[in-house]
């Protein structure tokens, strides 16, 4: 049986159990669909803590037909201990939430292996023989677990489940198992632990075959990721500049590593902080209060929001905001300027549970995005009940000139056209000025059909 380790009080990620990874699919449920594909296995079953911040994990357990087991947050060994003395397995697969990729065919190789070799414990190899690191699992025997839970005393012991087990080969009879050639990526890793581990994982993930997800085998992710060992040139990696326009877009190609950027940044990107006081912020402004004159406008949602300088002119009067970002750094630090507001980490080019809202706020965003253009319309259009608004602010580069982005919305109107099929145009108004480039700026707020 398949014990699926999660909890929502990650130190360096909170809630990235239920963070979206693929087509609006969070984390915890990716690895839950992809285990119950096994095949060697009696049944799957969520382990997660008895924090009450771990509910809505177990409702998303039980709407996958999954049992959850809940027990002590920081000894885990005692939580699967317990586990087990409930489902009464022979052996235990243990698979982190954190490993969206894990493989159903690894799990039944390794389960094959564990029990043809007679072993207390078995693993995927994690050298040069291994699968990439967050596809395999390990798995051992009710009898060795319940060993480890007698005598464990060291901390380390008690939070990592197998621990005990693996420094004692003279015990407990224990082996790895080698990957075939063709599926091994020494020193790469698709699990999730930071934030930047999930955006490398979605932009991972966005390269695989969209109609295999998210049951992609090993023999298509393998090939794929041996292709990360070497970090790729113009990522944040090798940036070493604290102009932020280097983490956005270089030598005319979208880099888009905002984490780092709101991380390495001395300024506040887009000098967001005095924004709010310059002429093209204030015809924004103008144009989302026409759409907050509307009383039926009560909930602000921005995609992009940054560090909340634009969000944060709209409080007030009893609305509710909620800003998101792909930054945890961003969100972190919008939380401290305007405690008043929700600001949460979120990607628009995936699916996800978000509102409806009455009015969604895309400033300076679609740039950022613009290679995900048809799901971000999707996902936005989405996001909006009928009858609410959509405010677009976007700045071009002069339409005469080559720059990142023009085959995709090379004028304002092909900006306005992909949201077209969904929204009335309510107001419309365009400007051009040297000091932005000398390309238009178009401001526009829609009204959604239905």
């Amino acid at each position: 049986m398949a014990f699926v380790q999660a909890r929502m009080g990650s130190t360096r990620l909170p809630g990235k159990s239920l963070m979206p990874v693929w087509n609006g699919m969070g984390v915890l449920e990716m690895t839950l669909r992809r285990a119950l594909r096994a095949r060697t296995l009696s049944g799957v079953v969520l382990c997660t803590s008895t924090d009450p911040a771990c509910d809505a994990l177990e409702t998303l357990a039980s709407g996958l037909g999954v049992q959850a087991f809940r027990g002590p947050e920081d000894d885990v060994l005692t939580r699967y201990a317990l586990a087990t003395e409930r489902f009464e397995p022979d052996a235990v697969v243990r698979i982190c939430a954190d490993s969206p990729l894990v493989c159903p065919e690894g799990i039944d190789a390794l389960v094959a292996f564990f029990r043809d070799e007679g072993l207390d414990y078995a693993a995927h190899a994690m050298d040069g023989t291994g699968l990439p690191d967050g596809l395999g699992c390990e798995v051992f025997t009710a009898a060795a677990l319940a060993q480890a839970h007698a005598e464990a005393t060291a901390p380390e012991d008690r939070e990592h489940v197998s621990l005990f087990i693996r420094h004692r080969p003279e015990r407990f009879r224990q082996a790895t198992l080698a990957a075939d050639a063709a599926l091994r990526a020494p020193g790469v890793s698709l699990d999730v632990d930071t934030q930047d581990d999930l955006d490398a994982l979605r932009r991972f993930i966005m390269a695989l075959p969209p109609s295999e997800g998210p049951f992609w085998s090993a023999d298509a992710i393998a090939p794929l990721a041996r292709g990360l060992h070497t970090p790729p040139q113009g990522t944040s990696m090798d940036i070493a500049s604290d102009d932020y326009h280097d983490f956005f877009i270089r030598d005319g190609k979208l880099i888009g590593e905002f984490e780092q950027m709101y991380r390495k940044s001395r300024h506040a990107p887009w000098h967001q902080d005095e924004a709010c006081d310059k002429w093209f912020n204030k015809v924004s402004a103008a144009l989302v209060g026409h759409a907050l004159d509307d009383p039926s406008v009560r909930t602000v949602f921005e995609v992009g929001s940054g560090l909340g300088y634009f969000l944060s002119q709209f409080a007030g009067e009893g609305r509710t905001l909620t800003g998101t970002d792909v930054s945890a750094t961003a969100v972190e630090k919008a939380r401290a300027l305007f405690p008043g507001i929700s600001f949460e980490v979120d990607d628009i080019r995936f699916e996800g549970r978000r509102g409806p809202y009455d009015l969604c706020l895309m400033q300076a965003v679609c740039w950022c995005i613009f290679p995900h253009m048809d799901d971000v319309v999707r996902n936005v259009t989405a996001t909006v009940r009928p009858g609410g608004y959509l405010f677009l602010g976007e700045c071009f580069q002069p339409l005469d000139g080559p720059f990142a982005g023009k085959d995709v919305i090379p004028t304002p109107d092909a900006l306005i056209g992909h949201f077209s099929h969904a929204f009335d145009t309510v107001a419309d108004v365009r400007v051009t000025r040297g000091e932005m480039g000398g390309g238009p700026i178009i401001y526009w707020l829609g009204r959604r059909r239905g």
